[in-house]
C-alpha cells in the first residue's frame, strides 16, 4: 500500500495535507506507522522520482485485514462535498 511520510513532506517545509491532496487525489486518510506494523505489515521509506517522501505498507492484505485497517483509518484531509467516497463506491486512489 503506497503512503506519503507526513514527517518528511513537513520538514521539507511543505504542508502535508495539501501535499496529499493534489490532484489526482482529493482526499486522503492517516495511519501511524506503529497501527500499520501492529497489524503484521512491513512500514518503509520507498521514495519515488516523481515523490521522494513515498513510503510503502508492505505484507498480505486480507479480506480481514483491509476490514481492520478500513476501522484504523482516520480522515487526514476529508473528501469534498460531492465526491465518491472510496469506501462506499468507486475508489479514488488503489
Amino acid at each position: 500500500m503506497s503512503v506519503d511520510l507526513q514527517a518528511l513532506i513537513e520538514e521539507a517545509g511543505l504542508d502535508a495535507k495539501a501535499f496529499v491532496a493534489s490532484p489526482p487525489w482529493v482526499g486522503a486518510v492517516r495511519f501511524t506507522a506503529g497501527e500499520l506494523r501492529n497489524e503484521g505489515l512491513q512500514v518503509g521509506y520507498d521514495p519515488q522520482p516523481q515523490n521522494p517522501y513515498h513510503g510503502e505498507a508492505w505484507g498480505k492484505f486480507t479480506s480481514g485485514l483491509k476490514n481492520r485497517l478500513l476501522a484504523l483509518a482516520k480522515w487526514f484531509v476529508p473528501l469534498p462535498s460531492g465526491s465518491s467516497n472510496p469506501w462506499t463506491g468507486p475508489a479514488v486512489r488503489g
